[in-house]
């Protein structure tokens, strides 16, 4: 059994005008995340009109390290607990992300029925979203890129094959991914 890495940290994106968090996220490269965010890339609409309204006045978030030497799962679990920490101190969060009991972008109850509710998405718009291309992808998760692009167009995969690829794209949309939110993947044990 290989053995998970522990080279995740957890961090803030802080608002230089009042020093207030305003976003929680996970990275194993904060220097590279920050540049990421800083881009305009991903699918995060908040977050993106809250950095360019500070791009508008020369000013840029700072990035703040909550907690390092992590491995990716406990990262998410920390991360996933800060959101929900901040936002319950009234944080104002742009994170994008839904729990079981508040959906972070509009910071309202979530229903029971809204909780069965499956959201479908395709792995490339995923990908796409993320800012990512299919080689970086590969790079990152030592999965060929053709198999990635296979498994895009319905391919089998197996789960932890699958697994890889989502983790790295949570990590990127700053928000957790259900593998049964994908459409169009046959998934093999």
């Amino acid at each position: 059994m290989q053995r998970e890495q522990q080279n995740y940290v957890v961090y803030a994106l802080i608002d230089p005008r009042n020093n207030e968090i305003r976003y929680i996220g996970i990275t194993a490269n904060p220097d590279r995340r920050l540049e990421e965010h800083s881009s305009g890339r991903g699918g995060n609409i908040p977050k993106r009109t809250w950095i360019t309204e500070l791009y508008e006045l020369g000013l840029t978030p700072r990035m703040q390290l909550l907690e390092t030497g992590l491995s990716l799962s406990t990262a998410l679990e920390k991360e996933n607990f800060l959101i929900q920490h901040y936002l319950n101190t009234g944080k104002d969060l742009v994170n994008l992300r839904l729990t079981p009991f508040l959906n972070h972008s509009t910071k309202q109850p979530v229903t029971r029925q809204d909780q069965q509710k499956k959201v479908k998405v395709r792995l490339d718009k995923l990908i796409t979203d993320a800012g990512l291309r299919k080689s970086e992808l590969a790079r990152t998760t030592g999965i060929h890129e053709a198999t990635i692009g296979r498994i895009c167009r319905g391919q089998s995969v197996t789960r932890s094959t699958l697994q890889k690829i989502i983790d790295v794209i949570q990590i990127h949309l700053g928000r957790c991914i259900d593998i049964d939110m994908i459409e169009g993947i046959t998934i093999i044990d």
